[in-house]
């Protein structure tokens, strides 16, 4: 008994430990990474950027803070308005600070936007509402071998309503079960544009609600790559519906016949990469943000690249934080990260630089032998020093804490346990 009640203690002190020392650790030495902010400069027609060494354009020029801001002005519009310096006409341009505002426009798609459950309801708001404003929808649905409508005041079924929008989507050529859905049930937005979905088939369709009555489209749009999600946004420059990303690609969703724009990404990771679109009354700007690189792509107003550039992460201090990780840690157990923001109970070994696992894992055991023998005269059996060599510094500190555990007493437990459950 007093053999499995150590055997425990140590499993719980592992597992506890695991869960708990990689994080504060990471606290402890917090390294923060901050890339140069980047953005295109219509006047200039190059690339600026902020950062550590202060405000530079892509060649490496320094540039003034008031230089900066009159290089982007429709980024700092308010400020030149305020001082009298926002431009009548810019590359040949004529433009109003009115114009600036409306034609601005930003989406971020993160790994935490795509990294997420689907609780499967929906809320599908009517488009065109009596009053000057959307309203919040009185039912919720969800998607299954139909669509389903049910009353948020009782959880009822709303039968008719139901068959109504699934025959409507099986008019339209939609095969279900649904694959992928994208919409904003927010009432605070300009308009609604409905929910986009992607069938069984992977051919994006447009749902939405129009005087209570389902209207359902089918784009005609298919996809040869899984849809990991798609992000809408009603903006009252009303030039794209949003975004839908698949497994290696972005692609904007035009509002001109439901056009599929690909942003120029290279080797785009979902999982990984953080991609920004910023448009203005000249440019669109597209910047991908991976571990290592900034890329950043300068687009007309066709879509067509004019310039591009990038440039390399300094990821030198965090390196030397994760193999000091690795030489103390062979493994964490993970409840956050910074790719989602619903993550489960995972296993991670820092296998990034084995050389230093091993080596402190080694340190470990040695250090356990020396105090071993200073205390009882002994060496340790095959047991613990197999349990350093898989645990490390948490099994060192477990084995400390619990004390010894003999190695056939603990293979006699294990019999004995064995046995009582066949028994």
């Amino acid at each position: 008994m007093v053999t499995f009640a150590r055997i425990s203690a140590i499993s719980v002190i592992v597992f506890v430990l695991a869960m708990v020392l990689p994080g504060l650790f990471a606290k402890a030495t917090s390294v923060r990474i901050q890339a140069p902010i980047l953005y295109y400069s219509p006047v200039l027609e190059r690339f600026v950027m902020q950062g550590k060494n202060g405000m530079v354009d892509d060649q490496g020029n320094t540039l003034t803070r008031h230089r900066y801001m009159r290089s982007l002005p429709f980024l700092y519009r308010a400020n030149l308005v305020k001082w009298g310096q926002f431009p009548k006409e810019v590359a040949g341009v004529p433009v109003t600070s009115g114009e600036a505002l409306r034609q601005m426009q930003f989406l971020r798609i993160s790994p935490r936007d795509i990294n997420v459950p689907s609780f499967g309801l929906h809320m599908l708001l009517e488009s065109e509402p009596e009053g000057a404003t959307l309203e919040m929808a009185t039912d919720m649905f969800r998607l299954g071998a139909g669509i389903e409508f049910l009353r948020c005041g009782d959880n009822t079924l709303d039968r008719e309503k139901s068959e109504r929008f699934t025959k409507a989507m099986l008019k339209a050529g939609f095969t279900f079960p649904a694959r992928s859905i994208g919409g904003t049930p927010d009432v605070r937005k300009p308009f609604d544009w409905g929910y986009f979905l992607v069938d069984a088939t992977n051919t994006l369709f447009h749902l939405r609600m129009v005087r209570g009555k389902p209207l359902c489209i089918n784009t005609g749009r298919r996809f040869d790559q899984p849809v990991r999600s798609i992000l809408v946004s009603e903006h009252e420059r009303k030039e794209f519906y949003g975004m839908v990303i698949t497994e290696s690609d972005v692609y904007v969703l035009s509002c001109d016949g439901y056009k599929l724009i690909r942003l120029p990404l290279s080797h785009y990771d979902p999982d990984r990469d953080m991609i920004m679109l910023l448009t203005s009354p000249l440019n669109r700007v597209v910047q991908q943000r991976t571990p290592v690189v900034v890329r950043g792509t300068a687009l007309d107003n066709q879509w067509q690249p004019v310039r591009e550039y990038s440039f390399g992460v300094d990821r030198g201090p965090k390196e030397q934080r994760e193999k000091l990780s690795c030489l103390l840690f062979p493994f964490k157990l993970e409840t956050v990260s910074p790719y989602t923001r619903f993550k489960p109970l995972v296993f991670a070994g820092f296998y990034a630089w084995p050389w230093w696992t091993a080596a402190g894992v080694l340190v470990c055991i040695c250090l356990y032998i020396v105090l071993y023998r200073l205390r009882f005269r002994s060496t340790p059996s095959v047991w613990e020093l197999g349990l350093l060599a898989v645990t490390g510094l948490y099994g060192l500190v477990a084995l400390l804490a619990v004390g010894r555990v003999n190695s056939s007493a603990c293979i006699f437990t294990l019999v004995v346990r064995r046995r009582a459950r066949m028994g």
